[in-house]
């Protein structure tokens, strides 16, 4: 029995109950198990195993130092940061790192190396996946919001003082080339999930709030007359300062962000690789 089984939520030992069956009550799943061996994921999400005496001695002094080495390597990987993940993806994750040491186990170091290469690239994958989640959902729920209020404003739905609705209108296209501007980047966006969804919540709102006082400022250079004066006309003031509004906005790109970035993929790699 060399692959991994769960029955209703159980690991299942079979034949190897007698020499493994202490590790059940703390088994969620079981990635491979073997009478030299057994590796699985326990009901805390973290990566155990445990081998044989026999086989222990029976592993070629020279093998065990690149052995012990990528072993490490496999237990620094499986605490890398998973914040924001779902169940079902972490679990994923483990199970490729455990496969990797089960790999290991079996003396296949370069298959080890290249799966857990794989982990690496799959964890960082889902975690940009949720930053970009999390980004674009605040940036278009409180852009939206913004813009609603305005229409309504607009619509008298929302009775404000009439000299106050100019710079609402300015600012809801402000906020417009913002929420346009991060989403034309957010394929490029490489921020990670674990910096949290308060983090993600707050830059998303600081960039839109940025975009909005910028669009602000340009109005207020157009009508001063310290901007575009030369383009400006009564026919078409109201279309160029929306228009400048909206570029504005776009400015947010310029602003550095306070999420984390990932790691490197490659550099944990490229160590395990070394002789």
């Amino acid at each position: 029995m060399n692959e991994e089984s769960n029955k209703n939520g159980h690991c299942d030992f079979g034949q190897y109950e007698s020499l493994w069956g202490n590790h059940r009550d703390n088994c969620k799943k079981i990635i491979r198990i073997t009478e030299n061996y057994i590796v699985y994921i326990d009901k805390r999400n973290h990566i155990d195993w445990e081998t044989t005496e026999s086989y222990d001695s029976s592993i070629p002094s020279e093998n065990k130092a690149d052995r012990e080495k990528l072993l490490s390597q496999c237990s620094i990987s499986e605490h890398k940061p998973t914040g924001g993940l779902s169940e079902e993806f972490i679990l994923s994750f483990k199970t490729i790192i455990g496969e990797s040491i089960v790999n290991c186990l079996e003396n296949n170091c370069d298959g080890s190396t290249d799966i857990l290469k794989q982990a690496h690239e799959f964890r960082l994958e889902r975690i940009v996946e949720k930053s970009r989640e999390w980004y674009l959902s605040f940036t278009v729920g409180i852009s939206s919001l913004i813009i609603l209020i305005a229409l309504l404003i607009n619509w008298k739905c929302i009775q404000i003082n009439e000299g106050v609705l100019e710079y609402i209108n300015i600012g809801a296209w402000a906020v417009a080339g913002s929420c346009l501007s991060i989403i034309l980047r957010s394929g490029n966006m490489q921020n990670a999930s674990y910096a949290g969804k308060q983090l993600h919540f707050i830059e998303s709102g600081c960039r839109l709030i940025g975009g909005f006082i910028s669009g602000q400022i340009v109005y207020l250079g157009i009508k001063s007359g310290f901007l575009f004066s030369s383009l400006i006309d009564v026919n078409n003031f109201q279309y160029v300062s929306s228009l400048m509004a909206l570029l504005a906005g776009a400015s947010e790109r310029f602003t550095p962000s306070i999420i984390s970035k990932i790691e490197d993929s490659t550099s944990l790699i490229e160590v395990t690789k070394e002789k």
